[in-house]
């Protein structure tokens, strides 16, 4: 299996849409910690319009049919930190996309200053717990009404990771 990454561009919100509307209720559930919001026009150019520092978005596809596989995502909480989103087609996960998502927005987010990325996810998401546990560990974590929250600094080790993923 092999993926392409590339920013989002406000082009692909009719794929964004058909992929939300397609995604398996469990993905949809983790994603927007809940039921997702209503697709209109005003969140899909919320979603695909961006400007690539205090927003930006990764979409992920796979090469051998253009198919959107996943999209990740940061948007500017305060001057130093981002929050951080991820929805990956389950056929995808564990194979190398997210890891590569997280990467370069990484790269990105230290490139326009920020140090931590705030991450808000349902407490039984066990795939994001390992992956924030799988962190520097050095962020403080909350869980309240079945939401957790952890903000976790970003490192000049982690972004490097990216420069594999660039071709």
């Amino acid at each position: 299996m092999t993926a392409f990454l590339r920013p989002i561009i406000p082009g692909d919100a009719a794929a964004l849409a058909e992929a939300i509307r397609d995604a398996d209720a469990e993905t949809l559930r983790r994603r927007f910690l809940g039921a997702p919001p209503p697709l209109t026009g005003e969140l899909l150019r919320h979603l695909t319009i961006v400007d690539y520092a205090r927003r930006l978005a990764l979409a992920g596809f796979e090469a051998a049919t253009g198919r959107g596989i996943g999209i990740a995502r940061y948007e500017l909480v305060d001057e130093r930190t981002a929050e951080v989103a991820i929805a990956m087609d389950p056929a995808w996960r564990r194979v190398g996309p997210t890891t590569a998502m997280i990467e370069l927005l990484t790269e990105a987010a230290l490139k326009h200053g920020y140090d931590a990325f705030a991450v808000t996810y349902l407490a039984d998401n066990r795939p994001v717990a390992a992956l924030v546990t799988g962190s520097d560990g050095s962020g403080h974590q909350q869980i309240r009404q079945g939401l957790a929250e952890v903000a976790i600094s970003l490192d000049r080790t982690l972004a490097g990771e990216a420069e594999r993923w660039q071709a």
